[in-house]
């Protein structure tokens, strides 16, 4: 294999493991970088429990980010593998 074919298979790796990130970080269309959590805590004074909210900083991938740069690696992998085969056909039909 040439280094055009290595290379293309590389980006379409990437692209895949791009998009299994976002499907295993839960595929949210919006990237989010905050989440809301309920913290359980309990009144000293009368022993009762009280649920709060609160946000905390959590990074979430989102489609409009993550589906754009996986559309670039695999169109550029797409772009590598066929100018690849293009050259090979050329060569073969010189010789």
């Amino acid at each position: 294999m040439n280094t055009k074919r290595i290379i293309s298979l590389l980006l379409f790796a990437i692209a895949a493991s791009l998009l299994i990130w976002w499907f295993a970080s839960g595929h949210h269309p919006w990237t989010t970088t905050q989440s809301m959590i309920e913290v359980k805590s309990t009144d000293e004074l009368f022993g009762t429990s009280v649920t709060t909210q609160k946000w905390v900083d959590d990074f979430t991938p989102g489609l409009e980010w993550i589906g754009p740069i996986a559309g670039v690696f695999a169109g550029v992998g797409l772009w590598l593998w066929i100018s690849a085969a293009r050259k090979a056909r050329d060569i073969a039909a010189k010789v």
